[in-house]
């Protein structure tokens, strides 16, 4: 026990009980203080660099962040610049498709319209003749032959005016990645740059 009051009344009857200004007399240049002084130190200049290197990933942090979303950016930039190309790549072909069939239509289109207009002149002439018998018969023989070759003209139009058909079979690979959580990319966790933590400890001896 230590008391800070010389001949102190309650701790004369006391065993043990150390003077205490007897003690710290010296305490000051002793080897306690000494360490304690030595180790308060020590753990200031960890502190200090511990700030400093935080300060330093705080840095890092913000710059590892950056570059990383610059990367992603670009990324992204080279995949829409794919997609584009591939769009105008098979909208070109669609459209020349389309293009293809509608000449082919087109062609049947003027056929049939002058085989709609033959036959209109044929009936009318063929009208024209009803009056006349012998007439009627000699243009009606004319007229057989005509229908017959119109009918095969028809028939050969008919034949050739489907149109192409065609869809857009969408990729495997990138719909599997579109339905994918994480298709487009994903973060891989590399090893932390921990600070290495060091045991800080002082005697607490006099």
């Amino acid at each position: 026990m230590a008391c800070t009051v010389l001949l102190h009344q309650q701790c004369n009857s006391l065993k043990n009980v150390v003077y205490i200004p007897e003690i710290v007399k010296n305490y000051k240049t002793g080897p306690g203080y000494l360490q304690l002084t030595g180790e308060l130190n020590k753990t200031q200049q960890l502190a200090a660099k511990y700030l400093t290197d935080i300060e330093v990933k705080m840095k890092q942090v913000e710059q590892l962040k950056t570059a990383e979303t610059t990367k992603l950016e670009k990324y992204r930039s080279e995949i829409k610049e794919y997609v584009d190309k591939r769009f105008d790549e098979l909208a070109s072909q669609v459209t020349q498709l389309r293009d293809n069939d509608v000449t082919l239509l087109m062609d049947k289109q003027t056929k049939t319209k002058n085989i709609a207009s033959i036959v209109a002149t044929t009936k009318t002439k063929l009208k024209s003749c009803e009056q006349t018998p012998v007439r009627l018969f000699t243009e009606s023989k004319d007229t057989r032959n005509l229908v017959a070759q119109l009918q095969v003209d028809l028939a050969e139009i008919a034949a050739k005016s489907e149109y192409q058909m065609y869809s857009i079979r969408k990729d495997d690979q990138i719909e599997a990645v579109l339905k994918s959580k994480d298709g487009l990319a994903s973060i891989v966790m590399n090893t932390r740059q921990d600070m290495t933590r060091k045991i800080i400890t002082y005697s607490t001896k006099n």
